[in-house]
């Protein structure tokens, strides 16, 4: 199968970009399972194995991009809404929250259960990584990570609450912010080697999220790490955090009941999680069904295809 995977962005994206490390996971497994994948990204863009097809920043609309995309691609795979539907084969996926009442293209799918319901879908494919790309490591340093962008509804604050009420060691990354106590330090922006580094050793990762996360890489990152989550009971974490891999809290006393317990989880029940859910080779042969169904029926079918479950 030839598919053309379409991004607004750079691949690999620098720093954060979420949605960039989703597409390059996706089309390294697509590749290594056989499929021809044509990357159509910002300027900048690389990927090994993929054919690169530069999108220039004036270029928008569906019709300026479908002039750029090959004649032989079998499906188009958006990862962002283009505005109106394509008239090739095409694939949308939604990595972020819509706004009440947005209406939704056909052959749309979301990344958790939870996504998908709450924008009044069934179909979802759960994200995956390259377990390759993370250290996993049993022995942890003595500190707690929150790893995020600054923002009130990731849940910063409660962090150094926990942080400074329970005298812990606190490495905060995702942004800059000047720090009045010695055992919180703040990383900046962090990536590759780094990220890896912070994710293995950390004792926990602390995801004090107070709104309905999509699906949240950085979960699946610090389990791939060998590192249990500490997250808040909202949106997608119920689909990807166990009481084998860590704690869902409700209020600001159960995340400190959580803390007081983290060295209850083995850390190779969290890499095992990641393996068996939610690697690149899984979410490949996900969206691959969903190709298929959209190639001999023309839409995503009846049915949602992921099976990503809490068993």
């Amino acid at each position: 199968m030839i598919i053309a995977q379409i991004i607004n962005s750079r691949v690999p994206p620098f720093g954060y970009g979420g949605t960039g490390r989703l597409v390059t996971w996706l089309s390294r497994a697509l590749i290594r399972l056989g499929h021809r994948v044509v990357l159509l990204a910002a300027p900048g863009s690389r990927l090994a194995g993929a054919e690169l097809v530069e999108v220039p920043p004036r270029v928008k609309s569906p019709d300026e991009i479908l002039k750029l995309v090959p004649p032989e691609v079998d499906l188009l795979h958006f990862f962002f809404p283009p505005g109106k539907e394509p008239s090739r084969p095409y694939l949308i996926t939604i990595c972020g929250n819509m706004s009440p009442g947005e209406k939704v293209s056909p052959n749309t799918v979301f990344l958790t259960r939870d996504h998908a319901l709450r924008h009044g879908s069934r179909h979802f494919v759960g994200c995956g990584l390259d377990l390759d790309d993370y250290e996993f490591r049993r022995e942890k340093d003595d500190y707690f990570l929150f790893i995020s962008k600054f923002l009130f509804r990731k849940g910063l604050d409660t962090a150094l609450g926990l942080a400074r009420d329970l005298d812990l060691n606190l490495v905060a990354a995702g942004g800059w912010r000047p720090s009045f106590r010695k055992k919180t330090r703040f990383a900046g922006d962090v990536g590759g080697e780094e990220k890896r580094r912070l994710l293995s050793r950390a004792r926990a990762l602390l995801f004090t999220i107070r709104w309905p996360e999509p699906f949240g890489l950085v979960s699946i990152e610090a389990l791939a790490s060998g590192t249990p989550v500490i997250a808040a009971r909202v949106g997608s974490l119920p689909e990807i955090i166990t009481p084998e891999t860590g704690f869902l809290c409700d209020t600001y006393d159960d995340f400190v009941r959580a803390i007081g317990r983290v060295d209850e989880i083995n850390p190779e029940d969290c890499r095992k999680r990641v393996s068996r859910l939610f690697t690149s080779e899984i979410m490949a042969k996900n969206y691959l069904r969903y190709y298929e169904r959209i190639l001999n029926n023309g839409n995503l079918g009846e049915d949602p295809i992921n099976s990503m479950t809490n068993n």
